[in-house]
């Protein structure tokens, strides 16, 4: 099983029940996971690939 975890507070988000994971909107490259904390509050992310910073 993938250790998947947020992009902004690190938190295992298998362990969750809603999260949500997309490509990265600046480069297509990178991979974004979102918790629904993180989401609910925009907690900003940042791209590990190109630094792109989203909210």
């Amino acid at each position: 099983m993938q250790n998947i975890v947020c992009s902004t507070c690190n938190t295992h988000v298998m362990a969750k029940d809603n999260f949500v994971q997309f490509g990265c909107p600046g480069c297509s490259e990178g991979k974004i996971v979102r918790c629904q904390s993180c989401k609910n509050v925009s907690n900003k992310y940042v791209c590990a690939k190109c630094e792109f910073t989203g909210p």
